[in-house]
């Protein structure tokens, strides 16, 4: 089954009502652990804030880059996976640095 953009947007607002709609991986737990990023906050972000972009995988129908404001300097990347109807699967979240035109 491959899943849209459209997808992700209507699964999104459901995360808030359950943050245990947010599955996560070993997989993405091992990630985040050798990223040393807390993946509480990821899941918080996913559940609670709008990403900025939502870009869909050529190669995969059910999988999505979220990209998130993070700070000046870094954007917060999660990569999941849709899991209709209510749910997504966190893949793995990265940090990437935000390239500033002005500066």
């Amino acid at each position: 089954m491959a899943y849209t953009i459209r997808t992700i947007e209507r699964i999104l607002p459901y995360l808030k009502e359950d943050l245990m709609r947010v599955l996560l991986t070993e997989h993405f737990l091992e990630k985040m652990e050798h990223r040393c990023i807390d993946d509480d906050i990821i899941c918080d972000v996913v559940a609670n804030r709008t990403p900025k972009s939502i870009v869909k995988f050529k190669d995969s129908g059910i999988n999505f880059e979220l990209t998130y404001d993070w700070d000046d300097e870094e954007d917060l990347v999660v990569i999941l996976a849709a899991h209709p109807p209510r749910s997504v699967i966190l893949v793995s979240a990265y940090f990437r640095e935000v390239f500033n035109e002005d500066s």
